[in-house]
């Protein structure tokens, strides 16, 4: 049985933190890439499967928004003195998993209601986290 030690937990969250920090900075450049595509309707297809500009344009924009938001709670989480979330009661620093989750939790709007948010500021960056759902409905077209 392999066990697994606080160490090895740190060098995870490394891990997924830097792959979280360079994964969103490639999604911009991604995202940037397809702003300045001529072609404005699809991208690709296979077989009847169409893949239009704007739908991958939806899809960058959740997940960066989705890793800005994560770094953000992971930072605020770890270098401040104030406890800002708690998870089944208990306060809690975030680990960079975490923070993505508290995010994904978010932006998907599921809200299971076992993460409360302590301080002012982590509810004001919540909303804006909210907002942008908003703004990604707003450029949905049917």
């Amino acid at each position: 049985m392999i066990s697994i030690t606080n160490y090895d937990i740190q060098l995870i969250d490394y891990f997924i933190h830097f792959a979280t920090i360079a994964g969103t900075i490639s999604l911009i450049y991604l995202i940037n890439y397809l702003f300045k595509i001529k072609n404005k309707t699809s991208i690709t297809q296979i077989g009847t499967l169409k893949l239009h500009r704007s739908n991958l344009i939806i899809a960058c924009y959740n997940f960066i928004v989705v890793g800005i938001f994560s770094i953000i709670y992971y930072y605020i989480s770890n270098f401040t003195t104030i406890q800002h979330f708690k998870i089944h009661g208990k306060p809690i620093k975030l680990t960079m998993l975490e923070a993505i989750y508290v995010s994904l939790v978010t932006q998907t709007t599921v809200g299971y209601g076992h993460v409360t948010y302590e301080s002012y500021w982590v509810e004001l960056l919540n909303i804006i986290q909210m907002i942008s759902i908003l703004l990604n409905i707003s450029f949905i077209h049917f």
